[in-house]
């Protein structure tokens, strides 16, 4: 499941809004996986994306083999680990040969008994032996045994440029705990042009996946460029230029001050950034004790001046910065999704480019991005030969992009737009915007809640009040049910009290916020970018996942007040969406189709089942995502962006 709290507690990584249970790309993003992470008496789920195909030499080989004899009885291959609880994992692997092609399922059983605590692995091996990681983690112990099989393997097209597809497949090798106390998964993996299989080229060697994110997709890559390399006669056609906009915690941000004030009531906060007041990396946050908490969060905060209608940083002097702007270094979550890109033919600093911003922000704050970000798209076009720009934004990224088109004429746009495509659009808001926000909290909590649990909400809590954004995603009201929260739907319900999206104002004035807080929201709910909703003015396609519950609605046993303590949420309302954001908040651009064929504008609005937040590719880069469903999506997105 996809959280705010998963994207304030951990960073970046991946996709726009990531899911709490990434590892690697994707980010990016609500606020739930620093839930789930920091709740140390609980087993934490750090699942890697099933990865696939290829068996090596080493282990069990399926080329050569029939269907019956893999499948019929499967093959069970045994993964033996030993912690301080009995453990046990079963890879069972089936597979079709087609004389190129492995296409294989893979499940895993694992029953963990620590402290009597217990884990249950995810349906693939993989997902399995990350869990199997973070419980080592866990225990503080590394004295284990593995063996090493072959396990998890699948294949998957990839729609290259517009003349060609490509299949890849994956082996994932799963080794022993090696010199450094680490666990080890291994990738290896083929390409080959589905119409021309005697166009084929392998990775050479194995990546580790736990060495750095995203690798089973660098393992294809490896595989596709040694292909490009073997056959340099095979024509694909061209591909036009895409800027990709990350999401909510998507982009490194860096600060630096020196001498500034500590922070009310905190004077032992130090007044300048670590090195001499030299650069350094502002989120995600390092908490080393319960005392550095307000100094963290005052660093990260911003302070809405009612009288300029800006936003500044709570601390004075303190000045933030992005790093590589046109390109990924500064997008350390976004490696497998332009990965992806570079499998399918694009190239970074030519006709693929990242626009990392300060995703703290609502679109009325970032005009230097603006700038920076259109004289990067004329620069794209004159380098692309006069190819007009299609702008692929993530989660949190469609927003401001929408802000972007909204500064721009309209012969701007014609010259230089192609396509704007909107993946997991945050067009409403999302119910777990207010629950950051009050409690740090987006699931349920019942239970007793001990020192170190109590800290970690008071973070997220801390970080959400104060990153403007988050009051930018409260969920809007209006009177259409279908694509907003109605006047009588209750968003958050107390001991006494119901509170709809009207009355948010209300609700931060009961929990005693400070009053430049309240007049934030005021003026991001009237802002226009998402206040009047105007379509962009260029041709659009915005895609979104459903079939997964996410939340609408909180409701808590105390009325807020000034003095409150820490109080969290004892129950939760959903409806269906991508795990994140609502159906209703990603159908709100439905309301562009009329004018928008009147202004001569495409528009696609496209719902793909069973597809989680952002995991528009077809590839596991998002934990629990369908991998046919992503490979659609991508496919109908390049569909859209080389017509």
């Amino acid at each position: 499941m996809v959280s705010f709290t998963t994207l304030i507690a951990v960073g970046a990584f991946g996709l726009a809004f990531l899911p709490r249970t990434v590892v690697g790309a994707g980010g990016g993003n609500m606020f739930e996986r620093m839930d789930a992470q920091l709740r140390q008496q609980q087993p934490k789920e750090l699942i890697v994306p099933l990865p696939a195909v290829m068996p090596p030499a080493t282990a069990l080989s399926l080329k050569g083999h029939s269907e019956d004899e893999i499948c019929a009885p499967p093959y069970t291959l045994p993964l033996q680990v030993t912690v301080s609880a009995p453990c046990e994992v079963t890879c069972v692997v089936c597979t079709t040969d087609g004389g190129h092609t492995w296409i294989a399922n893979a499940t895993a059983r694992l029953n963990v008994t620590v402290d009597k605590s217990v884990g249950m692995g995810q349906p693939n091996i993989n997902q399995t032996v990350a869990l199997l990681d973070s419980i080592f983690r866990l225990l503080n112990s590394m004295d284990t045994t593995l063996t090493t099989e072959d396990c998890a393997c699948f294949a998957t097209d990839i729609p290259e440029a517009v003349s060609c597809t490509l299949r890849v497949g994956y082996c994932a090798y799963v080794a022993p705990i090696n010199s450094t106390g680490k666990m080890q998964l291994l990738f290896r993996a083929r390409a080959w042009d589905v119409a021309h299989p005697e166009y084929n080229g392998t990775s050479p060697g194995y990546i580790n996946l736990m060495e750095g994110a995203a690798s089973q997709e660098l393992a294809a890559l490896a595989a596709v460029n040694n292909l490009r390399k073997n056959f340099p006669a095979r024509q694909c056609g061209s591909v036009t230029p895409i800027v990709i906009f990350p999401g909510f915690t998507s982009s490194l941000i860096q600060y630096r001050m020196e001498n500034s004030p500590p922070p009310a009531g905190h004077p032992f906060c130090p007044r300048s950034s670590p090195n001499g007041g030299n650069w350094t990396t502002l989120y995600p946050p390092v908490l080393q004790n319960p005392l550095q908490l307000p100094c963290v969060v005052s660093t990260i905060e911003s302070e809405f001046d009612s009288a300029t209608s800006t936003f500044q940083p709570l601390r004075k002097g303190l000045e933030t910065r992005e790093l590589d702007f046109g390109g990924f270094d500064g997008m350390p979550g976004f490696a497998g999704i332009y990965t992806m890109f570079l499998i399918s033919g694009w190239e970074v600093g030519k006709t693929i480019f990242g626009v990392p911003f300060d995703w703290r922000m609502p679109s009325p704050a970032l005009e230097n991005t603006y700038d920076q970000m259109k004289e990067l798209i004329e620069n794209v076009t004159a380098l692309n030969g006069g190819s007009k720009v299609s702008v692929w934004a993530f989660s949190g990224g469609p927003q401001p992009t929408l802000g972007f088109f909204h500064r721009q004429s309209q012969p701007w746009k014609d010259q230089y737009i192609h396509y704007f495509v909107a993946t997991s659009p945050v067009w409403g808001g999302v119910g777990e915007a207010p629950a950051a926000f009050i409690s740090g909290s987006v699931a349920p909590v019942n239970g007793p809640v001990n020192a170190s649990m109590k800290l970690a909400y008071e973070e997220i809590r801390g970080i959400a009040r104060g990153l403007p954004a988050a009051l930018w995603y409260f969920p809007r009201g209006g009177t259409n049910a279908t694509t907003s929260w109605t006047k009588d739907e209750t968003v958050v319900k107390t001991k006494t009290k119901s509170y709809t999206a009207f009355d948010a104002v209300q609700m931060l004035t009961d929990l005693g916020v400070e009053q430049s807080q309240i007049d934030a929201l005021k003026f991001l709910a009237a802002e226009p970018d998402l206040g009047e909703f105007a379509h962009p003015g260029v041709n659009t396609m915005v895609t979104y996942g459903t079939g997964f519950d996410s939340i609408v609605g909180l409701e808590f046993n105390e009325d807020f007040t000034s003095t409150s303590d820490l109080i969290l949420p004892v129950s939760v309302t959903t409806e269906t969406g991508d795990n994140l954001v609502p159906l209703r908040s990603s159908l709100r651009s439905l309301e562009w189709a009329l004018p928008m064929k009147a202004a001569g504008k495409q528009f696609i609005q496209r719902e793909y089942a069973g597809q989680p937040h952002a995991a528009c590719f077809p590839m596991g880069l998002i934990a629990g995502a369908n991998i046919d469903v992503g490979a659609k999506c991508f496919r109908d997105v390049l569909d859209a962006i080389l017509s």
